[in-house]
């Protein structure tokens, strides 16, 4: 188990990535997914409040960034025309999907089914972006997913008590993040070659 102050580096990982990635959204060089974006934002604040009604610790702290810094995308997404994806019939049934689950999570009394509920939320809220990874590369930079993979990995190295509500959203976080980060980066990649090629 690592001491506790290791989890901040982890959040300022994702906070330095993620804002060259917001830098990047401004200038319209990546194309965020704003029913991903909102849902990421979204999702993990409420988790973060059902962290704070369990009384979890240091831990939340990673669920509230994870709610801040993707409504700063989504925010950025607003001030550049060419800086955001255009919606299609499956980002919209994702994003229909999420607010389910939102409201389900809301509807729920039991905080670690509310959790779930949460993360499947989430998850659905991400796919949108996940499929753009696959569609269209060029929109993405695989930098901030892969930092918030690793910020969910140091914070789970970091936990005292390995409970349900400690270390779930960190251990998907971790996962999701990471294949989310890996499919963007062998994309780009790919697509880099392919171009050196021709």
């Amino acid at each position: 188990m690592l001491p506790s102050w290791v989890m901040y580096i982890g959040i300022l990982i994702n906070v330095a990535f993620t804002f060259d990635y917001l830098i990047l959204t401004l200038k319209g060089k990546v194309k965020p997914n704003r029913v991903t974006w909102l849902t990421w934002s979204i999702a993990p604040f409420i988790g973060f409040i059902s962290q704070l009604s369990q009384k979890v610790g240091a831990e939340a702290l990673l669920t509230l960034s994870f709610s801040l810094i993707p409504f700063s995308i989504f925010v950025a997404s607003f001030f550049n025309p060419h800086a955001y994806w255009k919606l299609s019939k499956f980002d919209v049934i994702c994003g229909v999907l999420a607010l389910i689950g939102l409201i389900l999570w809301q509807l729920t009394s039991i905080p670690n089914i509310a959790l779930i509920f949460s993360i499947i939320a989430d998850f659905l809220g991400g796919l949108p972006t996940f499929r753009k990874i696959i569609i269209a590369p060029q929109t993405e930079n695989p930098a901030p997913y892969l930092a918030a993979s690793a910020s969910g990995l140091l914070t789970l190295l970091t936990l005292k008590q390995w409970t349900f509500r400690n270390y779930a959203f960190s251990l998907y976080i971790f996962i999701w993040m990471g294949v989310v980060g890996t499919a963007a980066l062998i994309k780009k990649n790919k697509q880099s070659s392919s171009k050196e090629i021709y």
